[in-house]
């Protein structure tokens, strides 16, 4: 290479990763108005009440780890409390996520290599098949892991105290947001040993002090977390819903049902990305017959294996969860793309040497934008939700929330019987109750005949002025317990029929159809579809006692 390419490269290498993330966020950029789905409606909802001083597990539970609250609280009061708002943030998270896995593949094998690995991840995690427009946890955990993966391998370079304290930081972080980030962390403790093990310049004491600042980097954010819970009488309650019920959950799925969901996610996220797979896979195993760079080849197939142990923890299975494998994909992608560019220097012919390495990286570029050219580039973001979700009344959230809002007061209380959380968050209004998913009170543990009297004693001391139904099988799709659930069915059949009336009836007819029926006519419409929502407005002077 002479001084002249030297001197200009970078500029090219950063000008076609610019290009190629600007590209992917005019697409975002296009669905930053997709409605919430449930999780973010959680997260989002719990953010609410974290801003107003309540902490999590308190008013409302979730198995969830209270990271991603705190991290949609910080987007909540920059951006505003919007849907819009949450999906900008999303937007800027993943460009930033891109960018720290191109300088890790630019680290471990080249710039190209780095560029390639960043793109390929940003456009990989956009895709609907992942469920990529939504800003599930998985993202906000990415971004942790793999800033924490950067600093690790700057401060093993560095041997710098504080680089070692920022990367167990962030990768403490990335666990604090969802559990599966332990992994990541684990994978790092594994591969620290490693590099100190084979590096026989430092002294024992002092790679066990940089290891314990490591660690210390870690527990830092966790421990000020539960610190914190402890502070608001909030940990007792994240225990439970956090550890107990959560193994309780994560041990429910039959393998049948497991190998099932992950052969039909795989093959829905591997096809479109079919060219990203196979230049991975080339690069895994180049990786390992390469003794030249053990060092990368064991990063490499440790983070790889740490991703995939993260997605299929308790055998449970949803495509968000596969955003997790992508940053180890698309650098095992730039590991292939270097392998085939060494192969070729074999060639005198430059045009061969750097155009077909080129070539792959173009065509790993475009094959999801030709896949989901429609998608990206015409479809509307209501038709995104409908196509990705279904039967499901994110949409309608809007309408039902506007309702509401216009016929109560700030301190009027909602019940959804429902798992739909993006309702409250609408509403701007609290629950009535901490059970603002369904799903507890229908599963298969010790737990749920409890759950579900506290649910009826929730409701019947606080009577809320309204009541959402939701008739979806998303809302309801674990009936581990026929018994029990007709229990709790009836009781709110009899409950509502004596003490509310229907004051709306939302029919969804067809993806691309919903009847909103209103006032005394919503009282005698009959739905057209199994999929519904009503909702109920106390009768005026009735106690509900």
């Amino acid at each position: 290479m002479n001084q002249s390419d030297r001197k200009y490269r970078p500029y090219w290498e950063w000008t076609t990763l610019v290009l190629a993330l600007g590209f992917i966020a005019f697409i975002r950029f296009r669905f930053l108005s997709v409605p919430l789905e449930r999780d973010e409606g959680e997260y989002a909802y719990m953010a609410q009440l974290l801003l107003k001083g309540i902490p999590p597990y308190t008013e409302a539970y979730s198995m969830k780890f209270p990271g991603i609250y705190f991290i949609y609280a910080i987007i909540l009061r920059v951006f505003g409390e919007t849907h819009t708002g949450i999906h900008t943030a999303l937007l800027l998270v993943n460009l930033a996520t891109a960018v720290i896995i191109y300088l890790i593949g630019r680290r471990l094998f080249g710039r190209w290599e780095g560029v390639v690995a960043g793109i390929a991840f940003a456009e990989s995690s956009a895709m609907p098949v992942v469920q990529g427009f939504w800003a599930n946890s998985e993202h906000f955990l990415i971004i942790f892991a793999v800033a924490g993966l950067l600093l690790l391998l700057m401060s093993a370079d560095s041997l710098s105290s504080f680089l070692f304290f920022l990367s167990g930081f962030s990768l403490g972080s990335a666990f604090l947001v969802k559990q599966h980030g332990i992994l990541f962390f684990l994978f790092a403790c594994i591969f620290l040993a490693y590099l100190f093990f084979r590096n026989h310049l430092l002294t024992l004491n002092v790679k066990i002090l940089k290891f314990g600042i490591f660690f210390l980097g870690f527990l830092t954010p966790v421990a000020s977390a539960f610190a914190y819970l402890i502070s608001k009488d909030a940990f007792k309650p994240f225990w439970f819903w956090a550890f107990t019920y959560a193994s309780r959950y994560a041990s429910s799925t039959p393998l049948p049902e497991g190998f099932h969901m992950l052969r039909t996610y795989f093959i829905n996220m591997a096809t479109p990305t079919s060219i990203l797979w196979v230049t991975a896979l080339m690069g895994l195993i180049a990786s390992w017959k390469d003794k030249k760079r053990d060092s990368e080849s064991v990063f490499l197939s440790g983070f790889f294996l740490a991703s995939i142990l993260a997605v299929s923890i308790g055998f449970y299975f949803r495509p968000h969860y596969f955003i997790l494998l992508l940053p180890s994909l698309a650098l095992l992608a730039g590991m292939g793309i270097k392998t085939l560019s060494r192969y070729l220097s074999k060639f005198r012919i430059k045009t061969v040497q750097m155009g077909i390495p080129v070539l792959l990286g173009v065509a790993i570029f475009l094959q999801p934008f030709m896949t989901y050219s429609a998608v990206f580039f015409q479809w509307t973001p209501e038709k995104l939700c409908k196509q990705v979700y279904g039967p499901n009344p994110f949409i309608e959230s809007f309408v039902i929330a506007q309702y509401i809002q216009n016929h109560s007061s700030p301190d009027d209380k909602v019940f959804v019987f429902g798992s739909e959380p993006q309702i409250y968050f609408y509403t701007k209004r609290r629950a009535v109750t901490g059970y603002v998913y369904m799903y507890p009170l229908t599963e298969s543990h010790p737990y749920v005949s409890q759950m579900q009297k506290e649910l009826i004693l929730d409701i019947e001391e606080s009577k809320p002025k309204y009541m959402v139904s939701v008739n979806v099988l998303g809302s309801w799709y674990n009936y581990a317990n026929p018994e029990l659930n007709e229990w709790i069915f009836n009781w709110f059949s009899r409950y509502g029929n004596e003490y509310y009336k229907k004051v709306g009836f939302i029919d969804m007819i067809s993806k691309s159809k919903t009847e909103y029926v209103w006032g005394p006519k919503a009282a005698t419409y009959t739905p057209r579809s199994k999929y519904w929502v009503a909702i109920l407005e106390k009768t005026p002077g009735n106690s509900a006692e």
